[in-house]
């Protein structure tokens, strides 16, 4: 061990663990060691694909990944910014720093989707459903909504869907409704099952 002078101190260099399980982008950008895969955001907004898969591994981030797209990309009350600030992104320049924040996303993850029968299955969907619509109240007064969508949307918030008008809202529920463009991310599609 070496030795101390008088005086001198040993510094500890705080280390910061891994984001294990971790799917929240913010958390895991702010409280964890985060390697910055920012530069996914510069290829969405340079390519702008239809449709995306992300096809990895168990525990590879695919999760933590959208999320990091999410909020990114999320209209919100809270300046989501902060946490790109520091990263690749934001140092691409203004062209790419004007997505922050700009459109409605409706984020599924079915991760915990895990039940031994179809209604059990379904009930949890339908809480899903129910919870995003709920975080997007504002689309169910929009001058695009007509009176059909209303009601599905209402039946969404408050967890009465049918398992058609679920799988409409899939397709086309929540983007009608929007003055701009929606993202529409599901995760974790495979660990549906009954």
């Amino acid at each position: 061990m070496a030795e101390m002078n008088p005086g001198q101190t040993w510094e500890c260099e705080q280390k910061l663990p891994l984001p294990i399980g971790v799917s929240n982008y913010c958390l895991a950008a702010s409280e964890y060691y985060y390697i910055d895969k920012t530069m996914m955001i510069k290829d969405f907004i340079d390519e702008r694909p239809m449709v995306t898969l992300f096809t990895r591994p168990r525990r590879f981030g695919k999760t933590l990944n959208m999320d990091m797209l999410r909020t990114y990309f999320e209209r919100s009350d809270k300046d989501t910014s902060v946490y790109f600030r520091d990263k690749k992104i934001w140092s691409c320049g203004q062209k790419y720093r004007d997505y922050q924040g700009r459109y409605p996303v409706i984020f599924l993850t079915f991760k915990d989707v895990k039940f031994d029968t179809w209604e059990e299955t379904f009930a949890a969907l339908r809480d899903i459903f129910a919870k995003e619509a709920q975080r997007h109240k504002e689309l169910q007064s929009s001058e695009k909504c007509d009176g059909y969508s209303r009601k599905v949307y209402e039946r969404l918030v408050n967890g009465s869907a049918t398992e058609v008008e679920l799988y409409r809202c899939t397709t086309a529920c929540f983007a009608p409704a929007s003055a701009s463009n929606v993202f529409f991310m599901m995760c974790s599609l495979d660990c549906v099952s009954t």
